[in-house]
């Protein structure tokens, strides 16, 4: 090879690695900002009260959710807006919502539209 292709080639070589690396570190910052929004004690509030509403007894030991988790490697932006997660329910991942945070139009954090496992939702309290 000639000295000049080499040369080329490993410019172009670094110049890639620099815009992976560049992007994969805005991803990476993007998404610790999104667990740090997700794991406030504001969206704390807005997602045991949106627990409250499936289960009025939940995270009491009468309630059919006693404890929630959430999976932090699910944690994203999400398209419609807002951040999207998934909660796992009594450490059963059978038992899940797979939910999101918004910001109301008063700029507080709710919970917004979300979706139950079956198996969840065969043992909620019916309303």
């Amino acid at each position: 090879m000639n000295k000049p292709l080499v040369i080329t080639l490993g410019v172009l070589l670094a110049l890639f690695l620099l815009v992976f690396g560049g992007l994969k570190l805005k991803e990476m910052n993007e998404h610790n900002e999104m667990v740090k929004i997700v794991r406030s004690k504001e969206a704390k509030d807005a997602i045991e009260e949106a627990l409250h509403n499936l289960d009025p007894n939940a995270l009491t030991d009468k309630g059919v959710i006693k404890t929630y988790e959430i999976d932090e490697k699910s944690i994203s932006h999400n398209p419609m807006g807002g951040i999207g997660f998934r909660m796992i329910v009594n450490n059963d991942k059978r038992l899940y919502i797979n939910t999101s945070l918004i910001k109301n139009h008063e700029g507080k954090i709710e919970v917004g539209g979300s979706i139950i496992a079956s198996e969840l939702d065969d043992i909620l309290p019916q309303k």
